[in-house]
């Protein structure tokens, strides 16, 4: 029942927004969103936004040589606890990128919950879009 309640509740999230600008900054890290013990924080203080900071986050990638890619989510997983989710509990959301090129799908896992750090991280293999 508990994780009917919390797709329900981040479904009807889905529809809220907001705006957000990422920061130009690039660390790389080889675990970082490919292991869901290291997702990628993309959260805020405002659990509503969670989707549309996940979706800023990604429309901000690009593939190694500047590549356009595409994303697909493909769903949450992974339970966790946190203050900051609907009944003390969250779920990760994990995602398929592809861009041309690219031999075999990249699966990301992103977590909406917890606050973005100020300089943004990017995984390995992956880059900011340039401005």
């Amino acid at each position: 029942m508990k994780k009917i309640f919390l797709l329900f509740g981040l479904g009807l999230l889905m529809s809220c927004g907001s705006s957000r600008q990422l920061e130009a900054n690039e660390i790389t890290n080889e675990e970082l969103g490919y292991n869901p013990s290291h997702p990628i924080l993309v959260g805020s203080n405002d659990l509503r936004y969670g989707p549309e900071y996940e979706q800023n986050y990604l429309n901000n990638l690009s593939g190694p040589n500047g590549e356009v890619i595409s994303y697909t989510r493909l769903g949450s997983c992974c339970e966790f606890a946190t203050p900051k989710g609907i009944m003390g509990g969250g779920m990760l959301d994990k995602y398929e990128i592809k861009y041309e090129g690219l031999e075999k799908p990249i699966i990301l896992y992103l977590n909406m919950y917890e606050p973005a750090p100020k300089e943004i991280k990017v995984p390995s293999g992956l880059k900011l879009k340039e401005n």
